[in-house]
């Protein structure tokens, strides 16, 4: 064959093949069906009705959502502070075994549906993560995945999780079959899979904080979770043919104090009545003055007198009565009873704080300093680490300002730094912290130094802030950040507080985990 013609020949195949590439990169994955905030699709906003496709990253910012529905009719969800990309999505309806499936999670919460072609070839679909491999044995999950730790809750059907190791590397497809897979179905409720880089069998955590829909909960709007033993499926946004629970998200808190308007009506007693007197004088003045009679002279007799026999009168002595006074018997008065009160000893009521948190995982030479239990009586989880835990009071109401500002001053905090393979702790110290909020901006910054392993690391991070007083980044490496941090603000007496988590990976090997306490 002539040189030239062989060339020819070897263009022309190496155009087919880039053709075929191609193809396999411009593979339509679904559109997209809801987009909240910085929702992007490799590095554009994204925006409903756009189209996804294999290859392309997927990114959402703080408080930000993206829904995209599959081809297939199911649904792949990124929570705030996420970035995943699906690597194919190849539907084969004529012969399933030949479908394949494979998306990756990076960082963040995603929740997966399947759809129609999905549960016909679950052998096809793998979830990645920077740590773990995810099957499917149903069909919705939630995942959480950083680049140390991966988390998967089941909400309807199952799954089968194995870390990378031996025989289960980033590279395959389907789910990881090994002596060390764990299964996780749905009927397993308030359990879940964590998966920490280096560890190839998962480890199944109860009740945990740190499930996926409690480190980056639901919108209203999502998918609601079909009712057991429902078969339809979720084919519509944000209802669907089969009979639904209600949503996941939990409801805004409402204070729960009400005023109470006591009115008095002050009651005045009526003047006491006087008697009106009468004064009667009576008149003794006589009507008439008798007229006098006439004087008569008579003519003078000669009378003798009488001798006059003058008979003394005796006299009557009468004694003096003497009066003899009796002597007083003095008598003393009975004194009354005294009545001692018995005394009513008031013991005051411990001041609850606003913010709650504490360490609710055990070291290896401490114990929890709280438990799990204790902070979510306490009040609404605001999030989990891989150590501690922060709750705001339920009776605590907040709404941020429409402007102005407020700086905290920091008042107390704990950290601690683990090392990967080892899973050895170390204490490390915060000071100098500042904490600043913008409400009319709806942001946040915040700077702490960290003392840890005898060399000090500045942490910083910004981000945004909601009415509610919940503040976030939603990812360590977000603009301004070098941690992840979730916290909030609450009323405290006449005062503001806030408290916040945060976690940042300061080299290849060593991850930070603490919280922090303010004032103002």
């Amino acid at each position: 064959m002539p040189l030239a013609r062989f060339y020819r020949h070897l263009a022309v195949c190496a155009a087919l093949l880039l053709g075929c590439w191609s193809s396999a990169y411009a593979q339509v994955v679904g559109s997209v069906v809801q987009a909240v905030g910085d929702a992007r699709i490799a590095g554009q906003p994204a925006s409903v009705d756009n189209g996804v496709q294999a290859g392309q990253p997927l990114t959402t910012g703080a408080a930000s959502y993206l829904y995209i529905k599959t081809i297939d009719g199911g649904f792949l969800i990124l929570r705030p502070g996420s970035t995943a990309r699906v690597i194919a999505y190849h539907v084969d309806a004529a012969n399933p075994a030949n479908s394949q499936f494979k998306l990756e999670l990076s960082q963040g919460v995603a929740r997966s549906i399947s759809g129609s072609a999905v549960k016909s070839a679950r052998q096809s679909f793998r979830f990645n993560t920077p740590v773990a491999a995810i099957g499917v044995r149903g069909t919705d999950f939630t995942v959480y995945a950083d680049e140390q730790t991966t988390r998967v809750s089941v909400l309807t059907g199952g799954v089968v999780v194995s870390g990378f190791g031996g025989g289960c590397l980033p590279q395959g497809n389907g789910p990881c079959e090994g002596a060390d897979k764990r299964e996780l179905f749905a009927s397993q409720s308030g359990q879940i899979l964590q998966v920490l880089r280096g560890q190839v069998s998962p480890q199944v955590l109860s009740a945990s904080p740190l499930a996926p829909d409690l480190t980056a909960p639901p919108r209203l709007d999502e998918p609601p979770k079909p009712v057991t033993g429902a078969t339809a499926p979720v084919s519509a946004l944000p209802s669907a043919t089969a009979p639904m629970e209600p949503s996941l998200a939990p409801r805004k808190l409402v204070a729960m104090d009400a005023a109470i308007t006591v009115s008095v009506t002050p009651t005045v007693p009526a003047a006491p009545s006087v008697p009106a007197i009468a004064v009667v004088v009576a008149s003794t003045v006589p009507a008439e003055l008798p007229t006098p009679a006439p004087v008569v002279v008579p003519t003078p007799v000669a009378v003798v007198p009488t001798p006059v026999v003058v008979v003394p009168t005796p006299a009557v002595v009468v004694p003096t009565p003497v009066v003899v006074e009796p002597t007083p018997v003095l008598v003393a008065p009975t004194p009354p009873p005294v009545v001692v009160p018995t005394p009513v000893v008031v013991v005051p009521t411990p001041s609850v704080p606003a913010l709650v948190w504490g360490r609710w995982q055990a070291l290896a030479d401490s114990p929890a300093t709280t438990d799990l239990p204790a902070i979510l009586s306490a009040g609404r989880l605001v999030g989990a680490n891989g150590y501690y835990a922060l709750a705001r009071r339920t009776d605590t109401a907040w709404e941020s300002p429409a402007s102005g500002g407020a700086s905290f001053n920091l008042d107390s905090a704990q950290a601690l730094v683990r090392t990967d393979g080892t899973g050895a702790t170390a204490a490390a110290a915060v000071q100098n912290g500042s904490l600043s909020v913008n409400f009319g901006a709806g942001s946040f910054a915040t700077r702490i130094d960290l003392l840890a392993q005898n060399k000090t690391t500045t942490l910083t991070a910004e981000g945004s802030v909601g009415k509610d007083g919940l503040f976030g980044n939603g990812i360590q490496f977000a603009p301004g950040s070098n941690m992840m941090v979730q916290g909030a603000l609450a009323s405290h007496g006449a005062g503001t507080r806030a408290a916040y988590l945060f976690q940042s990976r300061l080299d290849s090997v060593t991850t930070v985990y603490g919280v922090t306490s303010w004032s103002k």
